[in-house]
């Protein structure tokens, strides 16, 4: 709503101020003398309107004339035979050179009848050929006479093929002055375009060069705005084709083209596609407008002749495109992109030359050389469209640049990744390899390990289970006293419980060893864990009368396999019962670490000595008996570190001979630890 708004005021204001300024011609006398000054005849001359457009030169001059009027030339059709009849009196005594301007139509004809009755025919026009034209130079339609001292009168019949009214206008003007008005214009226009022409030859090389399309679409606008000036001075008709009048009928639309190549220019140089895709669309609006009126219009203009109703419609789609156009450079500008806002700066010259000609310039006066300030707007205007161009070519050089460099560098750091890669490929070769030399040493070991374990499983079992054997033979026989039996009891019981114990063990190792065994982390609760633990251990420690003691007063959670860290912490605490000594504790905590729980398990044994705990946790079966000759395997700590380090923790011993021990493993307290393990994950 608020852009209609703005169009719509832009519109209007266009309107009002494109009307030109109305400029009074004061008419001297008829009679003329000096040589340099300019003399108009209008006002001064007759009129007779041919409207059968049948009568010859020497019926017209039969016919009376009457004294002109704006009214009756309003009257007249389009088609109408205009005659004027003027009386021109050189009051000097020598022949002297004029030029007569004539005014505006497709067919003009100058009978000059001489004070000694002799007729000179001369012909102008539009339609009229170079070769037949008395003059080519200058925009409007003129003829070279000569007056002789005395009375000349001057017959000038006006034609029209297109359907717009005659626009008689006569001026006598010295051919010193009018020489003069030739030679300046043609140094002002060969200077703007050779301008123009270095611009665009410049321009349309880089486009060759570097491939640019913002190049095409500019050299393209430069020779469009070219062409337009050319035809706007008449350029084109007086040098290149004036035996072809008939195609300048169409020079209106060369402001079509210019408006279709400098939008195209400022669409690919600000890319308002990517960057402005609104103002993108109402821009290819406005391209396919021009096309189509320009099409539609010579078209219309080909079959129609009429050329009053094209310059009107011309008028309205121009200064509606115009408002547009402001509005869009508006929007611009305050988008506070710097491209942006350089091209509005290079806009705003011709718009402002524009304005200046619209508003101050006399478009009637055909004979003095005027500035066109729209022109020199357009010239200031592409200098800083130039400069505007280089800084984005110079910026995108600097960004390509910076991106070669930027390769470069990378490309190196991949040279040396790749060194690097193949030397760390040649040293892994060679550590691998190592890898498999030790990883064969370490299965010998492990076979000779596993034989050792089976070996001392064999004997650990027989032991018990022969004297469990012995035992119940002798009670089923009644060979042996109640009595006798109860003080048995508890050294069976002993036994059983490291049987248990044993078996429970090997299962664990057992599943530990077996391809494909699933770790199943999720949260657990020790302060339960350890308190389950302590119940089914008590009566072990009982018989020692030892303290189980935990510190967990408040439920404590981690991360981790359920079962893993049961048997964990069933093992740490059995060790610890079956290496404290009768009347010792045995101390269970666990602390919250930041990321891990840590757990201890203290007890105030024996100790451990320093060489002794270097054959902890390093896989081989390393064991001691315990205070009342507990007999161990040397698989529980194993399966501890095992378990720990699956669940991603640590396991570690603290200890000195005669002051105890404390063993402390961690576990993940939060999902955190483990976000790079799926649930369940397979363990080879």
């Amino acid at each position: 709503m608020k852009y209609t708004a703005i169009l719509f005021l832009i519109t209007c204001g266009t309107w009002l101020f494109s009307f030109p300024v109305r400029s009074e011609v004061i008419s001297p006398s008829v009679g003329v003398g000096r040589a340099d000054s300019l003399y108009a005849l209008t006002e001064s001359s007759e009129i007779f309107v041919d409207a059968t457009a049948s009568l010859s030169f020497a019926q017209v001059q039969k016919t009376p004339f009457r004294s002109i009027s704006p009214d009756i030339l309003r009257k007249a059709r389009w088609n109408d035979i205009i005659w004027l009849k003027v009386t021109v009196t050189n009051t000097e005594e020598v022949t002297s050179q004029w030029l007569l301007h004539t005014g505006k139509a497709s067919f003009i004809d100058i009978y000059i009848q001489q004070p000694d009755g002799k007729l000179q025919h001369k012909k102008s026009g539009y339609y009229r050929k170079n070769s037949e034209r008395d003059e080519i130079r200058g925009k409007e339609n003129s003829a070279n006479i000569q007056l002789r001292p005395g009375k000349t009168t001057l017959y000038i019949r006006y034609q029209n093929e297109l359907k717009i009214g005659v626009a008689p206008r006569l001026l006598l003007q010295p051919v010193t002055s009018w020489n003069e008005f030739i030679i300046e214009r043609n140094l002002y226009e060969g200077i703007a375009q050779g301008v123009l022409l270095v611009l665009f030859l410049y321009n349309f090389l880089l486009y060759f060069i570097l491939k640019r399309t913002t190049y095409l679409y500019y050299s393209l606008y430069i020779l469009s705005l070219s062409i337009f000036y050319i035809n706007v001075y008449n350029l084109g008709k007086e040098i290149l084709l004036g035996e072809f009048p008939r195609i300048f009928d169409y020079n209106w639309a060369t402001l079509q083209i210019v408006v279709i190549f400098l939008l195209l220019f400022i669409c690919n140089f600000l890319e308002t596609k990517k960057k402005f895709p609104r103002k993108h669309r109402n821009m290819q609006w406005l391209i396919t407008a021009n096309l189509i009126w320009g099409v539609s219009g010579a078209i219309y203009l080909f079959f129609s002749k009429d050329l009053g109703t094209i310059f009107l419609i011309h008028r309205y789609f121009n200064l509606i495109q115009f408002a547009n156009i402001v509005v869009l450079l508006v929007l611009f500008w305050t988008s506070k992109i710097r491209l942006a806002r350089l091209l509005v700066l290079g806009t705003l010259p011709v718009f402002l030359g524009g304005v200046w000609d619209v508003l101050f310039r006399n478009a009637s006066d055909v004979t003095t050389v005027h500035i066109n300030y729209f022109q020199v707007g357009a010239i200031i205007q592409l200098i800083l469209f130039s400069l505007s161009i280089g800084f984005k070519m110079k910026e995108e050089e600097r960004k390509r640049r910076r991106a070669q460099e930027k390769l470069i560098g990378q490309l190196q750091e991949n040279q040396k990744l790749k060194d690097k890669i193949a030397v760390a490929l040649e040293r892994r070769v060679k550590e691998r390899t190592q890898e498999l030399l030790v990883a064969n040493n370490d299965l010998s070991t492990l076979n000779r390990e596993k034989a050792r374990l089976i070996s001392i499983i064999a004997h650990d079992l027989n032991s018990p289970l022969n004297a469990l054997k012995g035992l119940l033979q002798i009670f089923e026989n009644d060979l042996v006293s109640e009595e006798d039996l109860k003080q048995l009891i508890p050294e069976v019981s002993k036994d059983v419980n490291y049987i248990a114990n044993l078996f429970n063990n090997l299962l664990a190792w057992a599943r530990s060893q077996m391809e494909g065994t699933i770790l199943q982390p999720k949260e657990i609760e020790l302060q339960s864990i350890v308190n389950e633990t302590i119940e089914l251990l008590s009566s072990q420690a009982k018989k020692k009368q030892l303290q189980l003691k935990s510190l967990l007063t408040e439920p404590l959670t981690a991360y981790a396999d359920e079962e893993m860290i049961k048997l964990v912490v069933r093992n740490l605490i059995s060790n610890a019962i079956k290496f404290t000594p009768e009347g010792g504790t045995v101390t269970i905590d666990a602390l919250c670490k930041g990321p891990f729980v840590e757990i201890s398990v203290q007890d105030t044994g024996k100790g451990i000595s320093e060489e002794n705990q270097q054959k902890l946790f390093n896989n081989e079966l390393f064991t001691l008996r315990g205070t009342h000759n507990e007999k161990g395997s040397g698989l529980g700590l194993i399966l501890c570190k095992d378990f720990v380090e699956r669940n991603g923790g640590e396991i570690w011993v603290e200890s000195k001979v005669s002051q105890g021990s404390v063993f402390r493993f961690t576990v993940a307290s939060s999902l955190s630890q483990q976000a790079n393990q799926e649930s369940p994950i397979e363990l080879s």
